[in-house]
């Protein structure tokens, strides 16, 4: 027979009669009623097998299904951090290429919703093939309503034992700046990433 005491334990009374017609159901606090499950031991599992795997299903569904977990769902890690080094210059000017033989792709994104940033203005810089950092090899664009950015460079050199590597700066409003690295594998002549930006 249904026991109404130990289904309100774990925060709903539902369910089913011994022949498995719906009576109805109740939703209580989950995260406490599972508490009160837990601790209530074998005594949970008495009277009716069907009606509490009923029942533990129904808060289960509900407890992974929620809008919370969905919530949690929608958020993005933010992108790490990287060195900025000593030869970075603001102002680098507004352009699709600093070279050949690399296509960069990626989507600049908030990290609190995932959602794309349209109007981040993303900088980069690189050494050129002798290693030094120059004006050539300084641009800069702003992401598309989609959040978008596509741009071409020279595949980056190695140098003082330092991996082939691309310096990018992205402001958005509402963000904070964030300075990092992109390390393409060798040979690669294409990347395609997201960089997610922590709200202020």
């Amino acid at each position: 027979m249904y026991d109404h005491h130990y289904m309100a334990q774990i925060g709903c009374c539902v369910v089913t009669g011994g022949d498995g017609s719906f009576e109805g159901m109740a939703a209580g606090s989950f995260p406490a009623g599972i508490s009160k499950a837990m601790h209530s031991g074998s005594e949970f599992f008495r009277g009716d097998t069907m009606n509490h795997l009923i029942c533990i299903t129904l808060v289960t569904s509900l407890l992974f299904f929620s809008p919370a977990a969905s919530m949690a769902q929608t958020k993005c890690s933010p992108t790490a951090s990287d060195a900025e080094g000593p030869f970075y210059k603001a102002g680098a000017p507004i352009r699709e290429n600093t070279g050949r033989g690399l296509a960069i792709n990626g989507t600049v994104r908030s990290a609190s919703s995932c959602t794309p940033i349209p109007g981040a203005r993303v900088e980069w810089w690189l050494a050129n093939a002798q290693g030094n950092y120059d004006d050539e090899h300084r641009g800069a664009l702003v992401t598309a309503e989609d959040g978008g950015f596509r741009f071409e460079t020279d595949f980056p050199p190695a140098y003082f034992g330092r991996p082939p590597h691309v310096h990018v700066k992205v402001f958005a409003p509402g963000h904070r700046t964030l300075t990092t690295q992109i390390y393409p594998e060798k040979g690669a002549t294409s990347v395609t990433l997201a960089l997610v930006l922590l709200a202020d």
